[in-house]
């Protein structure tokens, strides 16, 4: 399968993606962690680099390719994102920072409303499941203005990836 050719100027997706996860992995298996926290942590890490090379970067090529940015496939791993994204989350609010990675990732392999939709639930996933470890409302409304800021650039970026 021939690379599809890369407009002169923009990032290295796989770069962005790698540094980003490395430094979230560092983060989040540096935290204090119980045992079986610290193994689901590793294991949603883990299995998302399987998940991006066989599923994710295939369907990023297709869609720059061909232009096919919909059907079941794009759903599903889209979908399995979210669940590996909620999976750390919920163990480690470190795992947010993936947000920064994922968002592109998100529009490349999909429709723009399509990736704004998964997004939002990356986004939402991260304060509801970032809430119950800081109880209180001194949490609720700087999470709500992280999600409206980090959909708002998204957004944006959307235009441009």
């Amino acid at each position: 399968m021939d690379e599809p050719e890369r407009i002169p100027g923009e990032p290295n997706w796989d770069v962005c993606y790698a540094v980003v996860y490395v430094l979230t992995v560092v983060l989040a298996e540096a935290s204090d962690h119980s045992v079986p926290g610290r193994i689901t942590v590793s294991v949603a890490f883990a299995a998302m680099v399987p998940w991006y090379v066989w599923a994710g970067r295939p369907l990023a090529r297709r869609a720059r390719r061909t232009g096919e940015r919909s059907g079941w496939h794009t759903l599903a791993y889209l979908a399995g994102l979210v669940l590996l994204f909620a999976v750390i989350q919920s163990q480690d609010g470190a795992g947010s920072l993936l947000v920064f990675a994922l968002a592109p990732m998100c529009f490349q392999v999909t429709t723009i409303r399509r990736g704004m939709a998964a997004l939002i639930m990356l986004c939402v996933t991260a304060v509801a499941l970032s809430v119950p470890r800081h109880p209180g409302l001194g949490i609720i409304l700087p999470a709500c203005v992280d999600v409206l800021f980090s959909v708002g650039l998204a957004y944006v970026l959307s235009r441009w990836v």
